[in-house]
């Protein structure tokens, strides 16, 4: 998931958010208010969800170009830069 997905989600929560405090003064003894609360929760924890993932996925390559560079033929290169990628 990209950032633009992130972003999107981060919106809605935030809407959800802006939402239930808009209600809440009319309709405080309504569960209107609190339902929209907690959608806006659960659009921060897909956003947490979707951050996390991104994280992986940018761990994950990094880690590709990492190997693809140390398996790339190479003159005079010694122990060292093996050792950094983990061979």
């Amino acid at each position: 998931m990209g950032s633009d997905t992130c972003q999107q989600w981060l919106d809605v929560a935030n809407e959800r958010m802006a939402d239930a405090r808009g209600l809440l003064p009319a309709r405080s003894g309504s569960v209107g208010p609190v339902y929209l609360a907690g959608y806006a929760v659960e659009w921060a924890v897909l956003l947490f969800c979707c951050f996390r993932d991104s994280m992986e996925e940018h761990r994950k390559a990094r880690k590709r170009k990492r190997r693809a560079e140390c398996n790339e033929p190479c003159v005079g290169v010694g122990p060292s830069v093996s050792s950094e990628c983990g061979a």
